[in-house]
């Protein structure tokens, strides 16, 4: 192997190794910027009434992002993530039969990953055809409605915390779920398959009482990084040993 292309080789490691690979892609997660007149959560997209600006019950800072019941929903934009690590934090009243909390990944208009909080306070994702229970996975945590019906107005969140590891452009697509710390690998249950997502939604749809969320945080998975990674070091080790031999 030729100088320059050792060298080549061990300034691109030496990028990945000093850029930041998981650069934070959701503008104002924690919603506390906000802005305009009715305010509004600033770098999100509004549908309908969309979120509402939580205080006396916010999940942490100054404000949560309560999202309204009914055909209501907040959005962001990203670049393409065909591996994608989503972080939220998040607060729901007892389901019962009905369901609440809609996060909606798509590629462009099309909807990858569905998930919801659905009958019997479970953590439901979408197949296509059905709303499926994730498995391995209890009942999420609700919060007591003590004042007006549906609606956030004072109670004390119980708060879940939900991770999601995307592997989407993969032979068998598929994603990791951590709900309050407890972990299922390998779910396959997606609405459409598709090669990425640029899109995430925080919707209303469908659900009798309002919901909370904050602390959305959206990063590239680093597994394909690190594995070029290794590509590069192994390029380079073949090098080292046929200049030995």
């Amino acid at each position: 192997m030729s100088l320059f292309v050792r060298l080549a080789c061990l300034g691109t490691l030496l990028l990945f190794v000093t850029q930041p690979v998981r650069a934070e892609l959701i503008a104002n997660g924690d919603f506390e910027a906000v802005s305009g007149d009715p305010l509004r959560f600033t770098g999100w997209t509004y549908s309908g009434s969309g979120a509402l600006l939580e205080q006396a019950s916010a999940i942490s800072g100054q404000y949560s992002a309560e999202l309204v019941a009914g055909n209501h929903y907040i959005g962001q934009d990203f670049k393409p993530l065909s591996y994608f690590n989503l972080g939220m934090d998040f607060a729901v009243f007892p389901v019962g039969n009905n369901r609440t909390m809609h996060l909606q990944l798509y590629n462009g208009s099309t909807i990858t990953v569905q998930m919801r909080v659905g009958d019997g306070n479970k953590l439901q994702a979408y197949d296509g055809s059905a709303w499926l229970d994730v498995p391995g996975l209890s009942a999420v945590k609700t919060t007591t409605d003590t004042g007006a019906q549906n609606v956030w107005d004072g109670e004390e969140p119980d708060v879940n915390s939900l991770r999601i590891v995307g592997y989407l452009d993969t032979p068998t697509p598929h994603y990791n779920v951590t709900l309050n710390d407890e972990m299922v690998s390998g779910v396959t249950i997606i609405r459409s398959l598709q090669p990425h997502i640029n899109r995430m939604r925080l919707a209303g749809i469908s659900a009798n009482s309002n919901w909370l969320v904050d602390n959305v945080s959206l990063v590239p998975e680093p597994g394909t990084v690190v594995l070029l990674a290794f590509g590069l070091l192994s390029v380079l080790a073949v090098g080292r040993r046929k200049r030995s031999s």
